[in-house]
């Protein structure tokens, strides 16, 4: 399995969104981060996006999206 955040740094660009797409956010430019705590058996991932970013002292971060993968014994 393989976890992919998007949020490395590099210019950001739009994408286009499908219906596929299991994240529907619509936000751009989504400047973000992902934290992940592994608690036993399971992975949780919590994505914080920075709401503020147009302002000149930004500070403003809210989890947009988050999920949970449980480990196979």
């Amino acid at each position: 399995m393989y976890l992919v955040s998007g949020g490395g740094g590099a210019t950001p660009y739009e994408i286009d969104r499908t219906a596929a797409d299991l994240y529907q956010g619509g936000y751009f430019p989504n400047y973000h981060y992902v934290r992940f705590e592994l608690h036993a058996a399971t992975l949780k991932a919590d994505m914080i996006r920075l709401e503020d970013h147009t302002k000149s002292k930004p500070a403003q971060w809210k989890s947009r999206d988050r999920f949970e993968i449980s480990l196979r014994p």
